[in-house]
């Protein structure tokens, strides 16, 4: 069986944005010492590409939102930008938004990407969370039960793709009587 090389395992995996940890599964390494040498080998001869501290890419200019879900773990994509994407919410924010465990501001690739705390059983909670080619983001509902969470007030321009009956399935995860309420200004029963 011939051997393929470490670069060659990258490429061939479905991925684009690699972490240390990620790297060490696909190169079934478990020293991260040796792993962070090799990122740093193969980034230093220009095989891959430094991203932020301890994060690599295959290209030079990788998806933002594919980087966005690595550089916090574990986090989606969420709020004003899945509510963007979703064509819920006209307004353009050049800003990246994402749910994590934990506040946070990070400036990556002349992009901002600003992460929003939520309690660990809503964020660890996948309902409505859809798989995307290298990151998670929020379904329509999701997304818009996550604005609501964190911004009550917050207005939606185009409700069209919100299937109803599973916006207050997923409100459920949430346990918090405002949201629903909430959702009840959107959608009367």
């Amino acid at each position: 069986m011939i051997q393929r090389s470490k670069i060659e395992q990258l490429l061939e995996s479905n991925q684009k944005v690699f972490s240390i940890e990620d790297l060490a599964h696909i190169w079934s390494e478990n020293d991260f010492v040796k792993v962070k040498e090799l990122a740093g080998y193969y980034a230093d001869n220009n095989r891959i590409f430094r991203i932020k501290n301890g994060l690599y890419s295959v290209i030079e200019k990788p998806d933002i939102l594919e980087v966005a879900q690595h550089l916090v773990s574990p986090s989606y994509i969420s709020y004003h930008t899945a509510l963007s994407i979703h064509g819920i919410n006209f307004q353009f924010y050049s800003d990246i938004h994402c749910i994590s465990h934990r506040k946070r501001i990070i400036k990556v690739q002349g992009s901002t990407v600003i992460y929003h705390q939520i309690k660990p059983e809503i964020l660890f909670n996948p309902i409505g969370i859809m798989a995307e080619k290298g990151y998670n983001l929020a379904s329509p509902e999701r997304a818009m039960c996550d604005s609501l969470y964190l911004s009550p007030g917050l207005g939606f321009d185009n409700l069209n793709k919100i299937n109803v009956e599973t916006l207050f399935e997923i409100a459920e995860i949430y346990s918090n009587k405002t949201l629903v309420k909430s959702l009840h200004k959107y959608f009367p029963n």
